[in-house]
């Protein structure tokens, strides 16, 4: 299995922090990453997120927050400069793949996927090719910033109505992906991903309808359950309030 070293997450900071030997700005005992505590010393132990490797040492923007959403993602909150907010991502490069941002390698290959959101009343977000540059940030304006693989977390299989059910249940990132509103994703990588840990979901046409109605509207359920036995309807969009991805 290929590896990828995410070092851009290694280096995440604003304009004016570096890499070698930077502060830390995190308490003696908060959580890191890995899920253990600092003594403030800046560095991190490498932590593995899925096919994803970050480097053992982490540099953060003040007042900066990592938190690592096992299996494979990761969530960083930054705050965000006066003016202009630069966050780099010096090991790969910062695609858009029909509207969703996606890190590649130099043999673009792909490493994860970005998802970005400011809390703030305006900002202006540039991709660049090595960096997401944020213009103009609303006085105490933050950065949410997620990176991950995996939508999907696991598919369990069980029947009823002597037909197969399977819940799909999303991973961390994935959740953060479909409230953001990121659909395309969801209905082409992520289904790809669940119907490969079950390939008995693309049988019927009524399970990937099922599928698609959970992405829009049901990021906050537990597992998306989707039935066999549920007949195929194309229309589905039209009454989905009413009958909430169950149709019969």
């Amino acid at each position: 299995m290929r590896r990828f070293c995410l070092g851009w997450l290694a280096v995440l900071a604003l304009l004016g922090c570096t890499t070698d030997g930077a502060e830390s700005t995190l308490d003696e005992a908060q959580p890191l990453p890995g899920g253990r505590a600092s003594a403030g010393t800046g560095a991190v132990e490498a932590a593995e997120l899925g096919e994803l490797v970050t480097r053992p040492v982490l540099s953060f923007a003040p007042k900066a927050a990592a938190t690592n959403h096992l299996p494979d993602a990761l969530e960083v909150q930054l705050p965000l400069g006066e003016r202009t907010s630069r966050i780099a991502f010096p090991d790969a490069r910062l695609v858009d793949d029909g509207g969703v941002l996606r890190l590649v390698d130099d043999d673009g290959q792909p490493v994860a996927f970005v998802l970005h959101e400011v809390r703030g009343r305006r900002a202006e977000v540039i991709v660049e090719d090595k960096a997401l540059v944020v213009v103009d940030p609303a006085p105490g304006a933050r950065l949410t910033l997620w990176a991950g693989t995996s939508l999907v977390d696991e598919v369990r299989v069980s029947a009823e109505r002597g037909e197969p059910r399977y819940l799909v249940r999303p991973s961390s990132f994935g959740r953060q992906a479909a409230r953001q509103g990121a659909g395309a994703l969801w209905r082409r990588e992520g289904w790809r991903q669940a119907v490969e840990l079950a390939p008995g979901l693309a049988e019927t046409e009524s399970l990937r309808q099922q599928f698609d109605c959970h992405v829009l509207g049901a990021a906050e359920k537990e597992s998306w359950n989707l039935e066999a036995f549920r007949p195929a309807k194309a229309d589905w969009l039209v009454d989905a309030l009413r009958h909430r991805c169950n149709w019969s």
